[in-house]
């Protein structure tokens, strides 16, 4: 069992007792048990893409993010957002925005 306590530290549930762990071992968890399924459906993904990961998320880190959106994703653009943890659109909306708005601006129209 995994769960988020209040103070977001992340926690796993091991043989009856709770032992800490990092955000990278939960979603490299997640990623694992969907891992074919996600894989496929990823190599029929060609659209322009975006990443943005916080540069102080606790729960998915920047190498864990390049390690596995880049082997799903290899056309994927990522970025980290400055001064940013998990919830981008809460902490920094503004930098959010801006930094969508110029990804949208440079693709091509339809």
């Amino acid at each position: 069992m995994l769960r988020c306590r209040d103070d977001s530290s992340i926690h796993y549930k091991y043989n009856g007792r709770h032992h800490p762990a990092t955000g990278d071992v939960v979603a490299d968890t997640r990623l694992a048990a969907r891992g074919p399924e996600i894989a496929a459906e990823a190599g029929a993904v060609t659209a322009p893409m975006l990443v943005l990961v916080g540069q102080h998320d606790g729960g998915v880190s920047e190498e864990f993010v390049r390690a596995n959106f880049l082997t799903l994703y290899p056309h994927a653009q990522i970025e980290v957002l400055p001064n940013c943890g998990h919830y981008p659109m809460l902490e920094t909306p503004a930098w959010l925005v801006t930094r969508m708005e110029a990804f949208l601006s440079q693709l091509p129209p339809d």
